[in-house]
């Protein structure tokens, strides 16, 4: 699992450009935002959904939580500088559920992963098994 530090710079990579950008930040600047994206195969959509959310709900800290499902995934076109989107919704297209979770600080967040996260996680791997995976990231806003 990735483990963030709050350091004097944060780094904050761009993937379409492959580059670095650094920017100072205090102690406290922003909210720090963790994301568990949590995806199955669409034809378990809907039972998942109907299992996962009051599950996820009772995870959450309270007030600062969101789920969502992925409507749209693309990227820039390098030659032409347009978005490209399309719909995500095939059959074979996995959902994509993503949880977001803001803390006022990581020793915040380090205690709910402990406490709420990996119970939750837990119990997804123990259900979808072998139709499932969960990835994870952490944010700290900036504005």
């Amino acid at each position: 699992m990735f483990k963030f530090k709050r350091l004097k710079y944060t780094y904050y990579r761009c993937l379409n450009l492959n580059t670095y950008l650094i920017i100072r930040t205090k102690q406290r600047d922003g909210m720090i935002i963790h994301n568990a994206t949590f995806m199955v195969e669409r034809q378990m959509g809907a039972e998942f959904l109907n299992w996962f959310a009051p599950l996820a709900h009772k995870a959450a800290a309270e007030g600062r939580a969101h789920l969502s499902v992925l409507r749209e995934a693309g990227n820039i076109n390098k030659k032409r500088g347009e978005e490209e989107l399309h719909s995500v919704g095939a059959d074979e297209e996995p959902l994509s559920v993503a949880f977001q979770v803001e803390f006022e600080s990581v020793e915040d967040m380090d205690k709910w992963i402990g406490s709420r996260l990996r119970p939750l996680a837990a119990a997804f791997e123990r259900r979808y098994v072998n139709a499932g995976m969960i990835f994870t990231s952490v944010s700290e806003r900036i504005f």
